[in-house]
């Protein structure tokens, strides 16, 4: 890992950290940042948890990361339909910046970013590989896999067969709440509660499409 990444990583890493300890009730938003947050949250009809302000490029550009609880509460400052900031809704929460922050920035980016996606990943990350492994014994001999990706969660079935065959004998539903119950001791804000969904293929699959590679998978 370059050391650029790991800096990168290393600063996304402290942001979750210090947005986990706002929503846990152990730490609560800059008091410097309330009145923008005020101003954004009645504006856009959002919840702000937390708000910080650090640099990128070297020093050389000050930024301001938003974050909010829920994706969709992200996608409001996005053009419609497209993964891209609307670049007017950044600029007027920009100049509110200056206007009720600090008068002397005149340029800064406000980029945003959503809490729950990334709690999801630690919780679902945070189950042992022997728990992982025990399940798969409980499972018996159909599941070849489990595998994790971030929140996401991959059942495999050997044979593309057995993969068909689970859409209407029941087997994916046991699945699923076996697993739910696991879940659930990791998944400190409830996020799964409601909406565990998980994925299922076949290591035919995998083999034959993927030529066996994680990588080709998840590309």
């Amino acid at each position: 890992m370059d050391v650029k990444y790991s800096n990168i990583m290393t600063r996304y890493v402290n942001v979750y950290k210090l947005t986990k300890l706002i929503k846990q009730g152990k730490a609560t938003l800059p008091i410097e940042f309330k009145a923008l947050a005020d101003w954004i949250d009645r504006t856009y009809n959002v919840k702000t948890i937390n708000i910080i302000r650090d640099t990128i490029d070297n020093g050389e550009k000050k930024r301001l990361q938003i974050i909010f609880e829920f994706e969709k509460e992200v996608f409001i400052f996005l053009r419609k339909d497209t993964l891209f900031i609307n670049q007017h809704k950044q600029k007027a929460i920009a100049k509110q910046y200056s206007a009720l922050v600090d008068k002397s920035v005149t340029d800064i980016l406000v980029v945003f970013e959503a809490f729950k996606p990334i709690a999801k990943a630690e919780a679902n990350g945070k189950i042992s590989k022997n728990k992982i492994t025990n399940l798969k014994l409980i499972l018996n001999d159909d599941i070849w896999e489990i595998a994790r990706f971030a929140q996401y969660t991959t059942f495999f079935f050997y044979s593309k067969k057995q993969l068909l065959s689970s859409l209407g004998n029941g087997r994916r539903e046991e699945i699923k709440d076996k697993y739910l119950e696991i879940l659930k001791e990791y998944d400190e804000f409830g996020y799964f509660q409601d909406e565990f969904l998980p994925y299922f293929d076949s290591k035919e699959n995998f083999d034959e499409n993927y030529q066996s590679n994680w990588y080709y998978y998840y590309k």
